[in-house]
């Protein structure tokens, strides 16, 4: 009894632990490949890496509709790492990197890292929103970055139904993640890309 107690609570763990963990994707308008992280509700958050550690990466946010913002987060949990997060703007999307220094909502990140929308990839329609882009400088300071040089690692991620008051601010407050929010298990090794620089130069 007890050890099929033990097996069952494993298989769980497993099954949890796989739900969480990022696999291949290719955002089909901009052709770019990344690990990234599905949810139930529509919700995928991707990155994909220079072949050699560097301080940048490539990520991608997108969303349903009835989504009004989603992040990514840099860390397993809000308070600390940068966090990318994006919202719909009519036909376009608002970028916007933040630092949570509490459990409310985070300030805009005031340090030397800047987001880059690639236009390809970038984009909202009446189903959906996606938002493609290069993260630069953003793994340059360990404090706020994953580890540029893991092999995996743990991310964040979250997002709301209620889309910013002024969405066409970049500074804009966010309001609760009721949608959902968790950590993701992201393979890094598997984020390597021969086409990166390629697909960086597209970055605005």
């Amino acid at each position: 009894m007890l050890l099929s107690s033990i097996v069952a609570v494993f298989a769980l763990c497993t099954s949890a632990l796989a739900q969480r963990a990022t696999a291949p994707f290719t955002e089909p308008k901009s052709g770019i490949t990344f690990q990234a992280y599905k949810h139930t509700s529509g919700y995928q958050f991707g990155i994909a890496l220079p072949p050699k550690p560097g301080n940048d990466f490539i990520g991608h946010l997108s969303a349903p509709a009835s989504v009004g913002w989603a992040g990514g987060d840099l860390g397993p949990k809000m308070v600390g790492k940068l966090l990318i997060v994006a919202w719909p703007n009519g036909g376009s999307v608002v970028g916007s990197l933040r630092r949570a220094t509490r459990k409310s909502s985070p300030p805009p990140y005031t340090g030397a890292a800047k987001l880059k929308p690639i236009a390809a990839g970038t984009y909202a329609n009446a189903s959906h929103w996606s938002y493609t882009f290069l993260c630069e400088g953003c793994l340059a300071d360990p404090a706020v970055g994953f580890a540029k040089d893991a092999p995996a690692g743990d991310l964040g991620w979250a997002a709301g139904a209620r889309a910013p008051a002024d969405k066409a601010s970049a500074n804009a407050g966010l309001s609760y993640h009721n949608v959902g929010a968790g950590s993701i298990q992201a393979n890094f090794a598997q984020a390597k890309a021969t086409g990166y620089d390629a697909w960086a130069a597209k970055a605005a």
